[in-house]
């Protein structure tokens, strides 16, 4: 909560961050920060401090977003009684406004600061006066906000990974947190160099060789641990592209969308492969 106060050191209006919300637009979305506000009673002799034309600098991780407005004018005179009331700051934000914060949060929630700036009009002086607020957003909270904005549908889930005990996995584990920082960098060739390196780290390349040849003889007689150990041999097929040129002699560019499927279906594999070393510690007796 902070406070707008007059000449006198006198309270006109305290605000207090009540939320964030959204609104799908045309081409983007309304961010819609909503504040309490709540004018003291005044003595009648004291009363008449104004405050009007609000408006919000918008900061997210204390990089600078946009300017907020309330969503009509406001204006706050202390009078003899109490006044409360609840509006928003609304702020326009485009996809990649939206992408920028993406690249700011690394999957986390994130925490907006809005400063506040108005005018003030008392019996003695014409000012102005500002006040902060912050919004602390969790990243489920955040993930709300974007599906109703429309940027997407968003699946959370989490994969255990054990990696202890096995030095290899610990190995691969750490390439693939670098290749999730470059992810949210935007560094997408990154994403799947890193990606293969922590498949090497985890792969039985005489396992890989023999499931391909069976591939090629006939895949329908293929066990489901076969196809499963497929699937890693044509990741790792697909990775190799980011440390070997193209057949064609280019170096090969990957996507969001492509670098996202591989480091996707690296962390399932780096999952599967942890829980059986997991399990490995425990034999069924």
């Amino acid at each position: 909560m902070d406070s707008i106060t007059d000449g006198q050191n006198r309270i006109i209006v305290d605000f207090r961050e009540n939320g964030l919300s959204s609104r799908p637009g045309l081409t983007g979305g309304l961010l819609q920060f909503s504040v309490e506000s709540y004018v003291p009673e005044t003595p009648s002799d004291k009363a008449g401090s104004t405050c009007f034309n609000l408006l919000a600098k918008v900061y997210v991780e204390d990089q600078y977003l946009g300017r907020a407005y309330p969503e009509q004018p406001k204006r706050f005179t202390t009078t003899d009684y109490v006044q409360n009331a609840c509006f928003f700051f609304e702020l326009t934000v485009l996809p990649q406004q939206i992408e920028a914060v993406e690249k700011v949060r690394l999957g986390n929630g994130l925490n907006f600061r809005l400063d506040l700036s108005c005018e003030i009009l008392d019996s003695h002086n014409a000012t102005h006066n500002n006040a902060n607020l912050t919004y602390r957003i969790s990243q489920s909270e955040w993930l709300n906000v974007l599906s109703r904005i429309g940027c997407g549908d968003y699946l959370l889930f989490e994969l255990p990974v054990y990696s202890g005990g096995d030095n290899e996995i610990r190995k691969a584990f750490g390439e693939f947190s670098i290749a999730k920082d470059h992810f949210y960098l935007g560094h997408y060739f990154d994403v799947v160099a890193h990606c293969r390196i922590a498949l090497e780290f985890i792969s039985n390349d005489s396992e890989l060789r023999k499931v391909k040849c069976d591939a090629r003889s006939g895949s329908r007689n293929m066990l489901k641990s076969e196809r499963l150990l497929h699937f890693h041999a044509v990741l790792i097929d697909l990775t190799h592209l980011a440390h070997h040129g193209a057949s064609d002699g280019y170096i090969t560019s990957f996507s969001r969308d492509e670098a996202q499927l591989v480091l996707g279906a690296t962390a399932s594999i780096l999952s599967s492969e942890g829980n059986k070393a997991l399990y490995s510690l425990f034999p069924e007796e």
